[in-house]
């Protein structure tokens, strides 16, 4: 499976949003950020409430913390407990649509990629 680039930050993207949200208030800020990094810093998703700010957030569902695992395998050539899965081996995934609605934010869940762009179209 093929998996888009990282630059290897994690838990920053939702503590960015602040800034453009403040200096461009016209301006939707769309936070891009994979799901390890989404479950870091849930506070941001607190912000973007108090602060009246429409900020998009797109998680990329990738099972795991993979910018840590790359880095994990770059040095180590192994990796351990970057991966969401089970005790067993099988893997899970939280419904991350889920915190936002517990915000009451309105939440999608895209499970496949032609329904991501028509779905940012109708925000």
């Amino acid at each position: 499976m093929a998996r888009p680039p990282t630059c290897g930050v994690t838990s920053c993207c939702r503590s960015w949003i602040a800034t453009p949200r403040t200096t461009w208030p016209d301006r939707t800020v769309v936070c891009v950020l994979g799901d390890g990094d989404f479950l870091m810093t849930a506070q941001e998703i607190a912000l973007s409430v108090t602060m009246g700010a429409p900020v998009v957030f797109v998680v990329q569902n990738n099972a795991g913390y993979m910018s840590i695992r790359g880095g994990q395998r770059k040095q180590t050539s192994r990796h351990i407990g970057t991966e969401f899965s089970r005790p067993d081996g099988s893997p899970y995934s939280p419904d991350f649509a889920a915190p936002g609605a517990s915000f009451g934010i309105e939440s999608w869940k895209v499970s496949d990629p032609d329904s991501l762009e028509p779905t940012l179209r109708n925000l």
